[in-house]
């Protein structure tokens, strides 16, 4: 089994360890040690952008939550000359990875990209949508250039701006995952397969 071999190493957050940067931690520490998961346990976890790594699955399981930030700061610009593209004008990324590969995010718990904070909200019922802001909306989930990738069980909800953004990929599978999200807003359909 291919992520046998891959999946040696774990770390494991509870609740107290939520942070971003534990988790972009654990991340790298996993790639340096040749793969592994890093699972999060029950609870709510905020952070701004992750860089998924190869060798790495993010587990994220059911009863955890894994929720971006609310404003545009809170998201870094991930720019690499290769991806030639900025959908909706927008650089911004939740959980990136860039030319990777072997690498997963699954579980049954949630991502929470929290869209409808980077939208006005506050529009007649009459208006079928929210209105954009001026500002960059986040991608909540961006693959570019990536090569043996899985998505499994998981649950994406509100994403800001394009839910999965695939570019440029090589063996990606997708298997029962949800996307939820409030129709009001405008552009954060589904997979973009590029």
């Amino acid at each position: 089994m291919l992520w046998a071999s891959i999946l040696a190493a774990a770390a494991v957050f509870t609740p107290a360890s939520r942070d971003g940067a534990a988790i972009q931690k654990a991340i790298d520490a996993a790639n340096a040690a040749g793969g592994g998961v890093v699972r999060l346990e029950r609870g709510v976890y905020e952070s701004g952008t992750l860089y998924l790594k190869s060798g790495v699955e993010l587990n994220v399981p059911e009863g955890a939550v894994l929720r971006g930030g609310t404003r545009p700061e809170d998201y870094d610009d991930v720019v690499d000359a290769r991806i030639r593209k900025h959908p909706e004008r927008s650089d911004k990324v939740f959980i990136a990875c860039t030319f990777q590969t072997n690498v997963a995010v699954t579980g049954k718990g949630v991502i929470d990209g929290r869209g409808p904070c980077f939208y006005d909200t506050d529009v007649p019922a009459s208006e079928p949508f929210y209105r954009k802001p001026p500002h960059p909306r986040p991608r909540m989930l961006q693959f570019v250039g990536c090569r043996d990738v899985r998505f499994e069980d998981i649950t994406l909800k509100d994403s800001p701006g394009w839910t999965c953004w695939v570019r440029m990929g090589e063996n990606v599978t997708a298997e029962r995952v949800k996307i939820l999200a409030d129709q009001r807003m405008i552009n954060n359909d589904g997979f973009h397969i590029d």
